[in-house]
């Protein structure tokens, strides 16, 4: 189930990056623009997804914007495929042979 629900998450992540650079390309006219605009915007929906840190530590004016990131929805998705254990919530084992549960929410 889990390798399953990786693979449709990244396949649907594939379709989601397809949508975004029809988007961009088609906002503007000019093809030197398009690639100067992609890393401008991605980023910041990189991070409001998750990937360099966790939305506490982002200003809470960017909050509203997590909602627009397409790498927030693979993210979880992936996070729940992964670690998700219906006895006890999410269970991570370290490397020491120890656990870690987390029962609230992915990126909290």
């Amino acid at each position: 189930m889990c390798y399953f629900l990786t693979l449709v998450s990244c396949w649907l992540a594939s379709w989601m990056a397809s949508a975004f650079g029809l988007l961009i390309s088609a906002a503007f006219s000019n093809p030197d623009i398009a690639p100067t605009i992609v890393p401008a915007v991605a980023v910041p929906l990189m991070l409001l997804g998750g990937f360099f840190a966790s939305l506490p530590n982002t200003p809470k004016f960017y909050y509203a914007f997590q909602y627009l990131s397409m790498f927030k929805y693979q993210f979880q998705a992936i996070v729940f495929a992964q670690f998700y254990n219906r006895e006890d919530g999410f269970t991570i084992t370290l490397r020491d042979g120890s656990s870690a549960t987390y029962n609230g929410n992915i990126l909290a």
